[in-house]
C-alpha cells in the first residue's frame, strides 16, 4: 500500500479522472477516500466511530434530500492495516465536479453537527454498539484464522486486538472525534494548538460518455491543474507513474 501525499489545502486533494468504460452508461460517479496511515488503536477506533456517526446523515443528505442517485454510501475499510474512509456517489443528474463539491459540503457541515448537535450520549450509544460488535466471538474457525493471519502478515501480532479496541473505545470521548476530524478530514493547513494536518485525500471521478447535457459545464483538466485550491494534482491516465514515486508503507 502506498502512502497518499498530505493534502491540507486543496478542496479535492489528488484528483483521478477517467471516462466511464461503458459508452451507454449515463451515470457518472465519484469516490472520495481519506487515507489514515496511523496504526495506533485510538486513531483507528476513532475513525470507525466517526464512520458510523456520519453514515446515515450522509445517505439522507445526498440520496434522500438531494436525490443525486440510487448509489450513495460511505464506509471504512482496512487494507494491509491502512484505513480508508470512503464516500461514494453515482449520479446521472449532476456532473462529477458537482458530486465532489456536494460530498465536501456535507463534510464541512458535519463538522458543525459534530461540535454542536451530536451529544456525548449520542456518541456513547453508537460506541456501545461498536464495542458489542467487537466483543462478539468469531463464528467460524476461518474467521479467527484470517484475523490472526493478518496480524502475522503485518508483523503486529496483536492477537487480542478486538479486546484492546473495545477497551480503548470505552475511553473515547466526543472531543477525541473532533480532534480526529480536524487532523484527518478538515481542509485547513493552519491547525491550532500545535496540531499538524494529516489529511490524505484522493478524489476519483468517473465521467459518463453518454450524458453531454450534464457534463457541459465540467471543468477541463487544464482548468483543474491551474487551480491549486481545487486539487494538489490531477491524474488522467498515468496513475501508475504517480504511485511509483510514493512511499510504500510497511
Amino acid at each position: 500500500v502506498v502512502e497518499f501525499p498530505v493534502t491540507p489545502s486543496s478542496q479535492y486533494g489528488i484528483i483521478f479522472r477517467k471516462q466511464e468504460l461503458n459508452p451507454q452508461n449515463i451515470n457518472s460517479a465519484v469516490q472520495v477516500v481519506y487515507q489514515v496511515t496511523d496504526r495506533d488503536v485510538s486513531t483507528r477506533v476513532s475513525a470507525e466511530l466517526l464512520s458510523l456517526l456520519w453514515e446515515q446523515p450522509f445517505y439522507e443528505s445526498l440520496r434522500t434530500k438531494q436525490q443525486l442517485g440510487y448509489i450513495v454510501y460511505s464506509g471504512i475499510k482496512s487494507i494491509d492495516g491502512v484505513l480508508n474512509l470512503s464516500f461514494v456517489v453515482q449520479s446521472s443528474v449532476v456532473d462529477v465536479d458537482d458530486i465532489s463539491m456536494r460530498i465536501q459540503s456535507f463534510l464541512d457541515s458535519f463538522e458543525g453537527v459534530l461540535k454542536t448537535q451530536i451529544k456525548e450520549n449520542d456518541v456513547n450509544s453508537v460506541k456501545e454498539g461498536l464495542i458489542n460488535k467487537k466483543l462478539e466471538p468469531d463464528k467460524r474457525l476461518d474467521q479467527e484464522a484470517s484475523r490472526n493471519w493478518e496480524e502475522i502478515v503485518l508483523e503486529l501480532y496483536r492477537y487480542n486486538r478486538k479486546l484492546k479496541e473495545a477497551e480503548i473505545l470505552r475511553k473515547i470521548k466526543k472531543s477525541d472525534l473532533i480532534a480526529f476530524f480536524e487532523i484527518y478530514i478538515k481542509r485547513d493547513p493552519n491547525l491550532k494548538n500545535g496540531k499538524e494536518s494529516k489529511r490524505r485525500l484522493v478524489t476519483s471521478q468517473s465521467i459518463s460518455q453518454n450524458n453531454p447535457n450534464v457534463n457541459a459545464s465540467l471543468k477541463t483538466l487544464e482548468e483543474l491543474k491551474q487551480s491549486p485550491q481545487i486539487a494538489d494534482a490531477v491524474i488522467e491516465k498515468d496513475e501508475f507513474t504517480f504511485k511509483k514515486d510514493l512511499t510504500i508503507l510497511p
